[in-house]
């Protein structure tokens, strides 16, 4: 509070000595010193009409910087949305352009007998039934029936994906190849030996009751039998991976890496019978 108070009498003082000297420079006769020192204090009081018209076009460029510099702010917004806009559009090109070759390598698969392919895309998977079963966007209206063999395309070869289960009007349920329920007559693309192909509701299958001389090497690739009444033959499944013996078996069995890549699935083709 004595600080505030002090102040103010400062204050006071200041402005009392300068309304005495401007008392005293009016009332005073204009000699040489005393213009003088009244130009100098309407100098530093006072600034001169240049200096003032400086100053207002200092603020004036000072606006139009600022006003510039929004604009300019606005623009780069403006041009980072379109930028945006054409990424998002050139992405979606790409996913198009890829999903017409998987259609057009779908479209082109050579069926043998009479059947013909139904292009389905995949709408449902669980991730607890990730490697037993998907749904598809095609029923029975058609012409979807049980049993009816499912093929997806890897590097434009069909490759073995699964059977229909389920067949409701606009859907179905598809037991992949990898489902445990899953079997089907499969035998070596080298030597034709056959085997019984079954799921291991994992990301690999088992070829079981392959004889103990190995005539299936590893590398080998795995395709559908003739003996099976759902996959034409010669479909590709996969590559045998490893081979084990049975002790106590007199037969040998190979672990295969499916062809189908069952993270990407997106389109499928199932034949159907032609009536």
């Amino acid at each position: 509070m004595e600080e505030e108070f002090l102040s103010h009498r400062h204050s006071n003082y200041i402005f009392i000595f300068l309304l005495a000297v401007c008392t005293l420079l009016l009332s005073a006769r204009l000699s040489s010193y005393v213009r003088g020192l009244k130009d100098l204090l309407f100098y530093v009081v006072i600034p001169s009409p240049q200096s003032a018209a400086r100053f207002i076009q200092s603020g004036q460029k000072l606006s139009e910087n600022l006003t510039q510099i929004v604009k300019v702010h606005q623009e780069n917004i403006e041009l980072k949305k379109t930028l945006g806009r054409y990424a998002f559009l050139e992405n979606e090109y790409y996913n198009l352009k890829r999903e017409n070759t998987r259609l057009r390598s779908i479209a082109g698969l050579d069926i043998p007998g009479e059947k013909k392919p139904v292009i389905a895309q995949v709408i449902g998977r669980e991730p607890s039934s990730w490697y037993q079963w998907i749904v598809i966007n095609k029923g029975f209206k058609d012409g979807i029936t049980i049993d009816a063999p499912v093929i997806s395309v890897v590097n434009n070869v069909p490759v073995a994906l699964g059977r229909i289960s389920e067949s409701g009007v606009n859907s179905s349920k598809v037991v992949l190849i990898t489902n445990i329920l899953s079997a089907l007559p499969a035998m070596s693309r080298t030597t034709n030996e056959d085997g019984l192909m079954e799921g291991q509701n994992s990301g690999t299958l088992k070829l079981n009751y392959l004889s103990r001389n190995l005539s299936v090497s590893i590398g080998d690739e795995i395709v559908t039998s003739p003996l099976s009444y759902v996959f034409p033959s010669g479909v590709l499944v996969g590559k045998v991976e490893d081979i084990y013996q049975h002790k106590d078996e007199p037969y040998s069995y190979a672990i295969v890496k499916p062809a189908v890549n069952l993270n990407s699935l997106r389109e499928v083709s199932v034949y159907i019978q032609v009536k």
